[in-house]
């Protein structure tokens, strides 16, 4: 299994933009294979099927990626939704931008920034899923180190996995690889010494929103 890191979404995300009464709905939204992709296509242009537009790009891992304007001119839409994915260098992903016509043309620039500025609002309702690897680790401590020593789990974007109670505080959590020893370290610090992280094996995933997404 490729190792590498790559960032994607967690979960679809909508937003809007208005201009000069035209009406701009972008969808983002994870996407595996062109099927798929193609799919989510369909089924926008189903719930919206009386706009006069349905623009869309999308890139994948392994290196495809697409871009229509559906009717409009040239470089106007699917173009700079692409230049969004790139520039934020996301990946298995797509964003579809639906115009409702508002009786006013905009022009090139209009056009260029309105597709923009649908799909960048649709991308930041959407979760950020970044994929690398993570380690399987734990630690105890006691009641009263609880309230400074777990907030490190998640400050080094770890997903907390379980927490038992008994004489003491038993934490089991998953910690990208790359903050392993910056978090020892903190943990050590702020326990003054007394407690230490154990760490076992390495798993590939990605965590958002208190959960974790294995990578296929």
């Amino acid at each position: 299994m490729a190792m590498e890191q790559y960032t994607t979404l967690a979960r679809k995300g909508e937003g809007e933009y208005v201009e000069k009464r035209s009406r701009f709905i972008g969808v983002a939204a994870p996407v595996s294979t062109p099927e798929e992709a193609a799919a989510l296509v369909s089924e926008v242009k189903a719930k919206y099927y009386d706009a006069r537009h349905h623009c869309y790009a999308y890139r994948l891992r392994n290196g495809v990626q697409r871009y229509a304007d559906d009717g409009e001119p040239q470089g106007t839409a699917g173009l700079p939704i692409l230049d969004i994915l790139e520039r934020r260098d996301l990946t298995d992903c797509i964003i579809i931008v639906t115009r409702y016509f508002g009786g006013t043309l905009l022009g090139t620039g209009g056009l260029v920034r309105s597709y923009s500025a649908a799909g960048n609002a649709a991308l930041d309702n959407a979760a950020l899923l970044v994929m690398q690897p993570y380690i399987k680790g734990s630690f105890s401590c006691q009641y009263n180190q609880q309230g400074r020593l777990q907030p490190l789990v998640e400050q080094f974007d770890g997903l907390m996995q379980q927490i038992e109670y008994s004489h003491q505080v038993d934490f089991s959590f998953l910690l990208p690889v790359a903050s392993r020893e910056e978090f020892a370290a903190q943990l050590i610090e702020k326990s003054y010494g007394e407690v230490t992280p154990v760490f076992g094996e390495t798993i590939y995933g990605g965590a958002a929103e208190g959960q974790w997404f294995s990578a296929e």
